[in-house]
């Protein structure tokens, strides 16, 4: 018994341990862990200057959609790049997951989503986000050139019915599909009388 106690060593753990745990099991898509993690302390708060580093981008970023789940439910802020990763991979549950939680649709957390979606060709969560409200002409890049670049005519035609305004961006899609040789895309254009 004696021996026994001389070995054992009370071991102190660090939030910072508990931050990077949580970091790696978030990442990672264990759902289990987060929560166990979390029960321990484990911090849900990151600057959003440090989002790459955030547990809930990490698993947008992987699409894991229970890791999303318990984080924003034990109150998790997401961040505009949260939603840009999910759009950006391809993960339907996770984005419509963080979209759902938002009280009111907020365009600038879904900036630059839209146009990830259609230069992905991602046509499920191009619909959910123009269903949520994004503008068809909203984001740093309009999203028909994301769908011209994608070589994508109904993702474009899409956009074009929920009012994407396609003589705002004929010169800019012109030169991406001439320089792309995507003779669909300017000829679709042309169809559009944008050429």
């Amino acid at each position: 018994m004696l021996a026994e106690l001389q070995f054992r060593r009370l071991v102190i753990v660090s939030n910072e341990f508990w931050d990077a745990a949580l970091l790696n099991a978030a990442w990672c898509g264990w759902t289990d862990m987060v929560k166990h993690l979390i029960s321990r302390g484990a911090s849900l708060e990151w600057p959003e200057h440090e989002y790459l580093k955030s547990p809930l981008y990490r698993a947008c970023r992987y699409g894991h959609e229970g890791v999303v789940r318990v984080l924003l439910d034990n109150g998790a802020e997401p961040f505009r790049p949260d939603f840009e990763t999910a759009a950006t991979h391809g993960h339907f549950s996770t984005l419509k997951l963080l979209l759902e939680i938002q009280p009111v649709f907020q365009p600038s957390l879904t900036k630059n989503c839209l146009y990830a979606a259609a230069r992905k060709g991602f046509l499920a969560i191009v619909r959910l986000l123009l269903d949520f409200g994004a503008d068809p002409n909203g984001g740093e890049t309009a999203p028909l050139i994301g769908a011209v670049e994608a070589e994508h005519v109904i993702i474009f035609r899409l956009l074009v019915q929920w009012g994407a305004d396609v003589p705002s961006v004929q010169a800019e899609a012109s030169k991406r599909a001439e320089a792309a040789g995507l003779e669909s895309m300017l000829a679709l254009l042309n169809e559009n009388h944008v050429i």
